[in-house]
């Protein structure tokens, strides 16, 4: 492995570039920047065995990028490049896998009611009111509304259904903490504990606001958060998981790949950068090794 390629828009935060460039350029690695804003399709850039690539941002064109570049010959954070071009990019896909697999889940109906009987079954199946609706696609908690009765659920009903927008319905988890757990390869690197603040979203954009700490979880939990990964087909990935109030269960909330990490880091020094990056080259020389 030679190249690190890493894909992310002008305008994003540059913490995680920063991160992974300082560790890959110690271990005698070329950083690569492509630009979203850049990037030119028309152009036959094709990366080989001597490249990695990782994407930063989390938008869709630079999504559609990553998907253009990778191929069977990259270095990735993917079990295989299949499962890159086959992403599922979104809470709901990513959520169906796991309660197929008896992962403990929040509470989640995958569409929206379309009558009133629905909306008082599904309250109802999610353990009624309030609930959490979800619009796929959203980041940093946008997006993500709580409903407190019927009525405020059927007043925007009709709007919502006239979209033909993917939305999903979940249980509210009252919660005190989330853990966000940082998985690479087939174990749990490094992770770090949200406290509950005023607003009942897990992913908020202005995360400055939240008061964080540094604590162990059990086994039942960093495996839970494992095979909520690799169930996926990545091979690095942030799992957000609730822990219900008043029982303490815990319920995976989602998965985040790409994710941010950096706030882990700081909190913990742990020096995830430099694992992502050994991970990478050592994938590097297993392929080699194999061929």
């Amino acid at each position: 492995m030679k190249n690190l390629y890493l894909i992310l828009r002008k305008d994003s935060n540059k913490t995680t570039f920063d991160l992974l460039k300082k560790s890959a350029e110690e271990k005698g690695i070329f950083v690569k920047v492509i630009y979203t804003e850049d990037f030119d399709f028309t152009e036959n850039l094709t990366l080989s065995s001597n490249d990695a690539l990782y994407r930063i941002s989390t938008d869709f064109k630079s999504s559609i990028i990553e998907k253009t570049l990778i191929n069977e010959n990259v270095i990735c954070l993917y079990d295989s490049y299949v499962n890159c071009i086959g992403k599922m990019d979104n809470v709901l896909e990513s959520s169906l896998m796991h309660s197929k697999l008896k992962l403990k889940i929040v509470p989640t109906i995958f569409t929206l009611p379309q009558n009133k009987d629905q909306i008082i079954k599904y309250t109802e199946c999610l353990g009624g009111f309030p609930i959490i609706l979800k619009a796929l696609g959203g980041m940093h908690g946008v997006g993500v509304m709580k409903i407190d009765s019927i009525d405020s659920l059927s007043s925007i009903l009709d709007y919502l259904n006239s979209k033909s927008e993917p939305i999903i319905l979940r249980k509210f988890i009252k919660h005190k903490e989330q853990a966000r757990i940082i998985v690479l390869g087939d174990k749990v690197v490094a992770n770090h504990t949200n406290l509950t603040s005023e607003d009942f979203r897990t992913n908020v954009g202005n995360n400055n606001s939240r008061k964080r700490l540094v604590k162990e979880y059990d086994e039942k939990i960093l495996n839970m958060a494992v095979k909520a990964v690799r169930s996926l087909g990545y091979e690095f990935g942030g799992v957000d998981i609730l822990f219900e109030e008043e029982t303490n269960n815990p319920y995976i909330a989602e998965v985040n790949f790409p994710c941010f990490f950096p706030t882990t880091q700081h909190l913990t020094n742990i020096d995830i950068s430099g694992k992502m990056i050994d991970y990478l080259i050592n994938k590097s020389k297993d392929k080699i090794v194999t061929k």
